[in-house]
């Protein structure tokens, strides 16, 4: 079952077949999609106990309601659109139809009863995200400064000198999906550090935080930045901590360069 869930959570952010296939950027992460949703249904028997374990919970049964209640909206809207085949496989390119859809529901259902099952579980999740994260923030990061050794840099490179744009794309096709993937590691990696018991971990999971954000400020992308913001002062006022004039410091400081990171122009556009 983890390595089920290794394939979603590692292998499917970051692989990417580029003069390989056409769609290099989506083919290989549906495969990924798949083969980590067969790998998880392969133990039938506990994902069965596990979802009936997890259905005496109130919660668990609201959870499985509501995946229940989205499959069967996209099931219908399937059998009701006028064109069943593209909305069975999706388009030639997303291949984001009712199959696709249904193996997303199926490892969101799966993944949770499991966890449901062990708490401890949790932390081995997020650290397969922080680690994918990891990996991914800092291609992105090398895409930015013109090391690429997968993709043209042209693609993603617009104008020339000092007032060239560089929206890094990372290992997710486009800098606003590798951004949006980026915001949900960083809080991962917030999530993941008071869980561990070494100094080392803990540091290293809010390295990782530190890593997703740069990455995102680099990609350009302003929903990501947004959503990172309100993120962050969610995450603060949960919290209740003292405002001291060291935490204003800091929070000038940050408000600062990003300022001046959007003033030049290759951050413009």
């Amino acid at each position: 079952m983890k390595f089920g869930v290794a394939l979603i959570a590692v292998l499917l952010p970051l692989i990417i077949t580029p003069s390989i296939l056409f769609s290099f950027d989506i083919t290989p992460k549906i495969a990924a999609l798949v083969l980590g949703t067969c790998v998880m249904l392969w133990f039938c028997k506990q994902n069965v106990n596990r979802v009936r374990a997890m259905a005496r919970a109130p919660f668990g049964r609201w959870f499985l309601g509501l995946l229940a209640a989205q499959w069967i909206s996209l099931t219908v809207a399937a059998m009701l659109s006028s064109s069943g085949a593209l909305s069975l496989n999706g388009s030639s390119w997303r291949r984001f139809g009712l199959l696709t859809q249904t193996c997303l529901i199926l490892v969101g259902l799966l993944v949770t009863a499991w966890i449901s099952e062990d708490r401890s579980r949790i932390r081995t999740v997020l650290r397969m995200c922080v680690g994918a994260g990891a990996a991914g923030a800092l291609y992105g990061i090398f895409q930015y400064f013109g090391w690429d050794p997968l993709l043209s840099a042209s693609a993603y490179q617009a104008g020339e000198g000092a007032f060239m744009i560089v929206r890094p794309p990372g290992t997710l096709g486009h800098a606003d999906y590798f951004a949006a993937w980026l915001v949900a590691v960083f809080f991962a990696g917030l999530a993941l550090a008071p869980m561990e018991d070494r100094h080392w971990q803990r540091a290293t999971a809010r390295a990782v935080a530190g890593l997703a954000a740069i990455a995102i400020l680099l990609s350009g992308t302003r929903s990501a930045l947004f959503g990172l913001a309100i993120g962050i002062l969610v995450f603060v006022l949960a919290r209740r901590p003292r405002i001291t004039r060291r935490s204003v410091a800091l929070a000038a400081a940050g408000a600062t360069c990003v300022a001046l990171f959007f003033s030049l122009p290759r951050a413009q556009g």
